[in-house]
């Protein structure tokens, strides 16, 4: 066995990545990886889910982990898979070429890393994906190396799950990272209310309260968040009012750092409507749409919150002015993934899971020059 020199394939273009071995090819090289059964017991004997790759990204051995993971522990249940296929990535069926060719895949660390052992060299990417089975997150490491064995160029792939090391990270840096603003806010205003006059005292009480909510709140959804990921989330449906309640939001984020220097509106001409779900809930995603557009906005921008009738469904929806970078729009609703710096973007993610899993809607968004940017979240109004 010895490393690979076979060039890296054009990325750019779809028919080179789309191209698949038939069937009986793909049996033919398996059967040489299997005449080596100390390789393929090692790789068994892995907890990480690892994969044996020919020249055109296919599966021709999968060790016992990723054979569990993709619903069986037949040894050719993936064969022929790309690895986004048989890890249910829902951007492997966008288009008929699969896993690999799709805009969304540019910016795939397992596709990168993949095309690196495939030019020679060994490679380490970060993998994030949404999976296609009730909006699960997974985050991995992909570490690959080129091989070639009996004349023929091989890539394995060993995908190791970091999903909970990225869930400490997100708490170690972002959420500590709210809580020790706020609090650092929170002590200010108490030293402002013991030496100040009645009216500064007044002013300082004020926003000791507004920090104390944000404070309850920061951690409220860090709770919800948590607790949505592991399955353990209960919603609780009651009626309340569409109108009522973007109006609490909106007055509760006028309040906040975010939106300094920027204006919240409320658009004009909605319908009165009832819906029966988790206020709550609906709630908490409606602040994340909220604080991600102010965030996105330059200081004097504008941002709207709607709500329209759709057949038998309830649409929220929140506009921003500014435009999101192609490969911005290609990863949002990634767990991992943020403009905001290292550690943070648990944000659209977190929207996207309660709204899909828990109150049975569609988060989607929209993205363009002229036109701004609208995260929309659909509901039905009762349930089904």
């Amino acid at each position: 066995m010895m490393m690979s020199d076979m060039a890296i394939p054009a990325a750019a273009d779809p028919a080179v990545l789309a191209e698949r071995l038939p069937a009986a090819e793909i049996d033919r090289l398996g059967a040489l990886i299997r005449r080596v059964p100390v390789l393929t017991q090692l790789l068994d004997a892995s907890p990480d889910y690892t994969m044996i790759l020919n020249r055109t990204r296919q599966i021709v051995f999968a060790n016992r982990a990723l054979r569990r993971l993709h619903g069986g522990v037949r040894r050719d249940c993936t064969a022929g898979l790309r690895p986004g296929e048989a890890l249910a990535c829902v951007n492997s069926v966008e288009t008929p070429g699969g896993c690999g060719v799709s805009a969304c895949c540019l910016d795939c660390g397992a596709l990168k890393a993949i095309l690196a052992s495939q030019g020679g060299r060994p490679a380490v990417e970060e993998w994030r994906m949404i999976r296609d089975c009730a909006c699960e997150a997974l985050d991995l490491r992909a570490f690959t190396s080129p091989l070639r064995y009996q004349g023929e160029s091989y890539v394995v792939v060993a995908a190791v799950d970091i999903s909970s090391e990225k869930r400490r990270e997100a708490l170690e840096r972002c959420f500590m990272h709210d809580v020790a603003n706020t609090v650092s806010g929170i002590c200010l205003a108490a030293e402002q209310l013991g030496d100040g006059r009645p009216g500064e005292a007044q002013e300082a009480a004020a926003t000791v309260l507004r920090g104390s909510r944000r404070l309850i709140d920061e951690v409220s959804a860090q709770r919800d968040l948590m607790a949505a990921e592991d399955g353990k989330l209960v919603a609780r449906r009651a009626p309340f009012a569409a109108r009522e309640l973007l109006e609490e939001v909106a007055a509760f984020y006028r309040g906040q750092n975010w939106a300094r220097g920027r204006q919240i509106r409320l658009a004009a001409g909605w319908p009165k409507a009832v819906l029966v779900s988790d206020r709550s809930l609906v709630r908490r995603v409606l602040g994340n749409m909220l604080k991600n557009a102010l965030e996105a906005c330059a200081p004097g921008d504008a941002v709207t919150l709607g709500f329209c009738l759709r057949g038998e469904d309830g649409e929220f929806s929140v506009h921003n002015p500014q435009v999101m970078p192609p490969e911005v729009k290609r990863q949002v609703f990634r767990r991992s993934f943020s403009t905001k710096g290292k550690g943070r973007g648990l944000g659209t993610y977190g929207m996207k899971l309660l709204t899909e899993r828990y109150l049975l809607g569609r988060m989607r968004f929209d993205s363009a020059p002229g036109k701004g940017t609208t995260f929309r979240a659909c509901l039905p109004r009762s349930p089904r």
